[in-house]
Order: C-alpha cells, then structure tokens, then sequence
C-alpha cells in the first residue's frame, strides 16, 4: 500500500492549477512552429517582415508582464482577484488564435502585428 505525503496536493487541486496554462500551451507551440512559414508562404509577407513582427510584438510584449501583474495584484472582485484576468484572458486567447491562424491571403503586415498582438497578450494574461 502507497502512503500519502503529507503536504501532497489532491489532483483535483492541481488541475485547477494547470487549467489555465491548457490553452497556452495549446496556441503557444503552433503559433511559433507554423505561423511564421504560414505568413511567410501561404499569405504573402516576405519572410523578414515576419520576422520583424514576431520579434516586434514580444519585444514590446515583455514589459507588459510587469504591468499585468500589478494590475492583477491591484483587482478585486466578489469573483477574486484572478478570475476575471482568466476570463479575459481566455477570451483574448482564443480571440488572437482565431485572428492569427484564419488570417487570408493579403493580410497587411499592420493587420498580422494586430493579430499577433491579441494573440500573446490573452497568452502573457493567462501566463502571469
């Protein structure tokens, strides 16, 4: 017979605590894998502009883990502190995924810099 640990987390527990990273990591992997030869082949953006625009929306993604975060620390709701954030951040998620993986051929560099920006910013508020 097993023994429990004693300071051991019920399972129930910690998938409430992995939840939420599902749908990142569910986006996050694709979005780097196909997304760039997809822009770069199927819709028409020369592969240095797509680049540019993936490196372009992380780096201008990175300070806003901070600010996130303070603004997550500084919510409150009868729901909690970080519900909403999930929510929203779902939302934003599958929002960006949807605008960045059905985008048409066409699609101006500004439009995929948007789509992208959606994208990691519901990912950066699942994250944080």
């Amino acid at each position: 017979m097993r023994e429990r640990n004693e300071g051991a987390l019920k399972r129930s527990v910690l998938l409430a605590f992995a939840g939420p990273s599902m749908p990142h990591a569910a986006v996050g992997l694709p979005a780097v894998v196909y997304l760039p030869p997809y822009y770069a082949g199927e819709l028409g953006l020369g592969l240095s502009i797509v680049g540019v625009l993936f490196f372009a929306v992380r780096a201008l993604d990175l300070p806003v883990d901070p600010i996130l975060g303070h603004l997550m620390d500084r919510t409150g709701s009868r729901y909690g502190r970080y519900r909403p954030w999930l929510v929203a951040g779902g939302l934003l998620t599958a929002l960006g995924a949807w605008l960045a993986f059905m985008a048409a051929p066409g699609i101006t560099p500004a439009r995929a810099f948007a789509n992208l920006m959606i994208l990691y910013l519901g990912t950066s508020v699942l994250v944080v």
